[in-house]
């Protein structure tokens, strides 16, 4: 985490960011870049609107952003939903080809949720403080056969079918190395 809370963070995506959004206060999240609409549109959620999963070459997802200056915010920092102001960046300073948590089916594998990693600090005065809580992640689900396709934003499920499609699924742990079945020498 203290990589990540390197302060020149703030100073360093600035100039990127300044002409796609403003940097504000809030009162719970401190220093956050908020895209403009007229950048975003209306819609715009982090990991959904412009662009699509890839792989990298190691075979992990990566987000593969639309907007030219997509690099910063969807694989360094954490994305926030702040009510009344729409999604809001934190800015950080390490590096993951999304920032995201995944949810999967128990039985199956129809459907597949994924979040902003939700944030665990936050910049005030300059200076990274714990939130001491951690956010609510908003998950979009969409069917598993359509979230490597190029814009998995028309497959989310919307309205009334979020329910019983998010009820049906667990939070994705990747399996570890090491682990040991009977079986194992």
């Amino acid at each position: 985490p203290a990589l990540d809370q390197d302060p020149s963070a703030l100073g360093e995506f600035k100039p990127v960011l300044d002409p796609y959004g403003t940097w504000e206060d809030d009162p719970t999240y401190g220093t956050v870049w908020v895209p403009s609409t007229a950048a975003v549109g209306d819609d715009f959620a982090p990991y959904v609107t412009a662009g699509h999963w890839g792989y990298t070459d190691a075979g992990e997802y990566v987000w593969v952003s639309d907007y030219s200056w997509g690099w910063a915010p969807f694989h360094y920092g954490r994305w926030v939903w702040i009510g009344g102001r729409g999604w809001a960046w934190i800015p950080g300073r390490v590096y993951a080809p999304a920032w995201v948590v995944w949810r999967t089916g128990y039985y199956d594998d129809y459907y597949v949720g994924w979040a902003p990693m939700p944030p665990t600090w936050y910049w005030h005065a300059g200076f990274a403080v714990s939130l001491w809580y951690v956010p609510p992640a908003p998950y979009v689900f969409c069917r598993s056969s359509y979230v490597f396709q190029p814009y998995p934003s028309q497959h989310i499920v919307r309205g009334t079918g979020m329910g019983p499609v998010a009820s049906h699924t667990r939070p994705y742990a990747p399996a570890r190395p090491g682990a040991r079945g009977p079986y194992a020498l």
